[in-house]
């Protein structure tokens, strides 16, 4: 026993631990490698404790630590003895660990001889009834060292061998209810994990990923690593490429943090989505009541200062309200949206135009009849400076007060009924509300003429409330009507759609390349870019030497390709080597300048191109010709 707790309270990662129960009767809080933190917990079952394992042999007086990784699928631990000896703890994949085991201890606690017909009935008898049963099986094995000579640690495949198998232990994977939920979101799940494929097959099927009877695909490392090979058996960067392809990348190793993603991000959508349904139906009713007042009463009912109160409203407090709604487990009982899908809905859209059709409505009840209603005086003619009338002032209110109950409609954007489910989950939202209305009680009543308000009466009050809440009401009947019979309403904010194209045409003209072929188009590319590079310097030159012609006052008097304009003591004699400037075609093109030119004064011998050079020199005995003996002008000959 004590040799058990030993291997696995030190070979482990020391910040894996088992804590308590945040809450009375709850499970123990794991810490770490959930594979460890099996194992610890196994400890605990047992009654035993592995922190004064750990107390007594801290972390940095371990002597040599082999860590876990996909080759080597094992871990293991050395540690000096009391009396200068070494001890090797070891645990890993059981098919892997029990190959290197020479003994295993009996029920005594004794070595006994392990030998490979031992191992056979081990892993018919053990290991494969638990690999049916979805468990994981971990051997912990240990191994000692003599002091001297001390062994050499380097060399791994020395010591990771001649064990003493401990126990074989089963760990089970509870099955995550997340798995369930993904798949209830329209989520496919697949898994990847390194047990062997009886074990992958168990777990799977318990989780639901699989079902029995179903066409469903297992394949084993060796099995995935051909299929994922190109023709030259060079494999791909799993990780990197998944990172590379993903949108979102989970940082820890816990498969419910893939059902808090997409909780968090079908908020996001549906937040934007409730504050586009709400904004819209504000902005239809508000810019259609001042246009359409201003036109018929040549003055808005709705004044600037408080629009900019609507705005605020509209826009700030709405956003934070709507914008703050917790994720809840019902947005995991819907499909996921299509890449293509609209950002407002046809259901989005009835609600938007029916809300905006009873606002409509009452808002211009209110302002052609509503001075007979509450029997006030008339505020549509009213002269331009008059103080502010009941009137506009009943107008507004109303307004505001539709605003308000529109904005509880609105945080439901699918047609759900119950507009108040989980209301009281979000205490941002109820403040804004509630803190708005408290506003707009103060704007109305004490607001005066800067907020062009008159204070209303009690009754006068309790009306606007009541239209005010009608939208709760209006919110029911605009649910019961069908999406699918209003068949006039339009998606909006569509992705715009590519054209696709058949992968069969792609396929024909896309090959893969490999790196060698790579390289050499690479060094294909560059050649063309040198050669683009020369050609573009012979034109630049051939363009240079043009310009110098059109300079020269008798062109009949020029014998070479350059005419500068120089005085006899500018007399230039250069003997380095040639830079070639045009090529030999120049030459065949003007006869006079092939006769006149001076033959090549080296030769490159290691290209074939012509020699590099320059020799510019001043020809005297052709002064006459080129030039009146007092002209300024030398004829100078470029040779190749």
């Amino acid at each position: 026993m004590e040799l058990l707790v030993n291997a696995i309270a030190i070979n482990s990662a020391y910040t894996t631990k088992i804590l308590p129960p945040e809450k009375e009767g709850g499970l123990p809080r794991q810490v770490g490698n959930k594979t460890e933190c099996g194992l610890l917990g196994f400890v605990l079952d047992l009654k035993q404790d592995y922190e004064p394992v750990r107390s007594l042999i801290p972390e940095e007086k371990l002597y040599k630590v082999y860590t876990f990784n996909s080759v080597r699928k094992s871990m293991s631990t050395v540690i000096k003895l009391p009396d200068g000896s070494f001890r090797m703890y070891s645990k890993g994949a059981s098919e892997i660990v029990l190959k290197k085991c020479s003994r295993i201890l009996n029920a005594a606690g004794e070595p006994r001889i392990f030998r490979p017909r031992d191992r056979d009935e081990m892993v018919k008898k053990v290991i494969e009834p638990m690999a049916c049963d979805g468990l994981r099986t971990i051997c912990v094995a240990f191994r000692d060292f003599p002091s001297s000579p001390e062994p050499d640690w380097d060399n791994e495949n020395d010591i990771l061998s001649d064990l003493t198998c401990i126990c074989v232990v089963g760990i089970e994977d509870p099955v995550p209810e997340a798995i369930r939920k993904c798949q209830r979101a329209g989520i496919t799940v697949r898994m990847v994990t390194g047990d062997n494929i009886n074990t992958a097959r168990a777990i799977a099927i318990k989780c639901g990923i699989i079902h029995p009877g179903e066409d469903f695909l297992c394949l084993e490392g060796k099995e995935f690593n051909r299929r994922i090979r190109n023709e030259k058996g060079e494999g791909i960067a799993g990780t990197d490429v998944a990172k590379e392809a993903s949108d979102i990348i989970l940082t820890d190793d816990n498969f419910s943090s893939i059902v808090k993603a997409v909780m968090w991000g079908r908020n996001v959508y549906d937040s934007i989505s409730k504050f586009l349904q709400f904004q819209l139906t504000v902005n239809i009713v508000a810019v259609i009541v001042a246009f359409t007042g201003a036109c018929i009463t040549q003055d808005s009912p709705l004044k600037a200062v408080q629009m900019l109160w609507v705005n605020l409203i509209m826009d700030t407090f709405a956003s934070l309200a709507l914008a703050t709604e917790p994720p809840t487990e019902a947005l995991l009982l819907r499909k996921p949206y299509g890449r293509n899908k609209p950002l407002i809905s046809r259901t989005m859209m009835k609600n938007i135009l029916g809300h905006a059709v009873y606002q409509l409505t009452l808002i211009f009840t209110l302002l052609f009849v509503g001075e007979k209603m509450f029997k006030i005086d008339s505020g549509r003619n009213a002269p331009l400076h008059s103080p502010p009338s009941e009137h506009y002032t009943i107008i507004f209110n109303t307004f505001v007060m539709m605003q308000l109950f529109n904005e509880i409609n609105a945080r439901k954007i699918h047609g759900e009924r119950n507009v108040f489910d989980g209301i009281f989950r979000n205490p941002i939202f109820c403040t804004i509300v509630l803190g708005t209305f408290a506003i707009q009680i103060v704007i109305v009543q004490f607001g005066g003429k800067p907020f062009s308000c008159s204070p209303l009466q009690l009754d006068q009050w309790m009306w606007c409330v009541f239209i005010g809440l009608g939208e709760l009401v209006w919110g029911q009947v605009i649910a019961t009507i069908p999406t699918s019979r209003l068949k006039f309403l339009k998606e909006a904010g569509r992705l715009t759609e590519k054209e696709e194209v058949p992968e069969e045409e792609l396929n024909e003209d896309v090959e893969e390349i490999d790196h060698a072929e790579r390289e050499l188009r690479r060094g294909q590319i560059l050649w063309f870019r040198g050669l683009n590079r020369i050609q573009t310097q012979i034109r630049v030159v051939k363009a240079f030497r043009s310009s110098l012609y059109e300079g020269l006052e008798k062109p009949e008097s020029r014998t070479s390709i350059h005419n500068f304009m120089t005085h006899p003591e500018f007399r230039i004699e250069d003997s380095q080597p040639h830079i070639p400037l045009i090529d030999d075609t120049d030459l065949e093109e003007d006869p006079a300048l092939k006769k006149n030119s001076s033959p090549p004064s080296s030769l490159n011998k290691n290209n074939s191109a012509i020699d590099s050079g320059i020799n510019l020199t001043t020809d005297t005995s052709k002064s006459a010709t080129s030039s009146s003996p007092g002209s300024p002008i030398h004829s100078l000959e470029t040779s190749l």
